[in-house]
């Protein structure tokens, strides 16, 4: 598949599979946002706070850009949803006011990650949930290939940065649901036929004949969360509780 970095995702214009890739972290987090304040952090064009305001009991959404947040007031506005314009490391929003923060790739965007940590934890009640997600390298590194990235974390890292701030931190790994025999290719594929075949606009046909759904059609389902197993993850989705102040 051809590597692409888009990092501002608009749903009527982008494939179902994008979508669901994105979404699937809302609707993990969901558990933890029933009935709950809830702060989304880089909400983007406000889909991931719309799928949680089916459960949650008030949202606020911010993100840096105008554009993102207008979109989202003129497409996703409900009774317990306002956006906001706001930088993530400087976050103009009462002390200890939400039950939980989710903020979805963001955290390797930010050159400022200790203010974003910290406006996280004083925006948090004390026994308020962080949920976070980044992309999965299994060592960390300073100078990503994605241009928008500033660094990329490994589990272990991660975990350590994360713990700095919080006094509990679990880590899942965002996996592909993908059948064995999927896997079995992927990994024995060493002259690269696959990317070849992708080339050619084969990808649909191929996943299918191997018993996993086309990353263009994948759905909510088509994902999983795995503690602690990172092994075929895409990203690690950090839940934590418990901010130092």
């Amino acid at each position: 598949m051809t590597t692409h970095f888009d990092e501002r995702i608009i749903p009527q214009e982008t494939s179902k599979g994008i979508i669901s890739l994105h979404l699937a972290r809302y609707k993990f987090a969901s558990p933890y946002c029933d009935r709950k304040r809830v702060l989304d952090i880089a909400c983007g064009a406000g889909y991931g706070t719309s799928y949680l305001s089916q459960c949650a009991a008030s949202l606020v959404g911010v993100d840096l850009s105008a554009d993102a947040i207008a979109y989202a007031k003129k497409h996703y506005a409900k009774d317990n949803s306002v956006f906001y314009v706001m930088d993530a490391c400087s976050i103009q929003l009462d002390e200890g006011t939400f039950d939980a923060v989710c903020s979805f790739e963001t955290i390797e965007h930010l050159s400022k990650v200790e203010d974003y940590l910290k406006g996280i934890t004083r925006v948090l009640k004390p026994d308020g949930i962080y949920i976070v997600s980044t992309p999965h390298v299994k060592k960390t590194n300073p100078s990503p290939e994605n241009p928008f990235h500033v660094v990329e974390w490994s589990p272990e890292d991660f975990t350590k940065l994360l713990s700095r701030y919080f006094s509990s931190v679990v880590l899942f790994g965002q996996t592909r649901r993908q059948s064995a025999l999927h896997r079995f290719l992927q990994k024995a594929d060493f002259l690269r036929l696959r990317q070849k075949l992708y080339s050619l606009k084969a990808a649909g046909f191929i996943s299918k004949a191997v018993r996993t759904t086309p990353f263009n059609e994948m759905e909510l389902q088509d994902f999983e969360f795995r503690k602690n197993d990172f092994r075929h993850a895409q990203y690690i989705v950090g839940v934590c509780q418990g901010p130092r102040k």
